[in-house]
């Protein structure tokens, strides 16, 4: 996985309603937990965060910590093992 910053106007999420605390607690402390996502040739695309970016999106925040989840549908026989290595 790998973490990075990135614009919340880049992913593509579902609008949730939230519950005023959390508001609040992004509000004060910002959001502790990288939003979860997959990058596809759109895009990005939320997998888990919807609520903390609906909330930067209301607070009009312009940029979160992502974490990027590897997508290995298209991986080969290498990588799931296939090799000498065996650690």
């Amino acid at each position: 996985m790998i973490n990075k910053k990135i614009s919340v106007k880049e992913i593509e999420f579902n609008y949730v309603e939230y519950k005023q605390d959390l508001y609040e607690s992004i509000k004060e402390r910002g959001v502790s937990i990288p939003v979860k996502v997959l990058r596809d040739k759109n895009g990005y695309k939320c997998i888990d965060g919807h609520k903390r970016l609906s909330i930067l999106q209301d607070l009009h925040i312009e940029t979160v910590t992502i974490m990027l989840k590897n997508d290995f549908s298209k991986a080969g026989s290498v990588y799931w093992g296939n090799t000498r290595n065996k650690h």
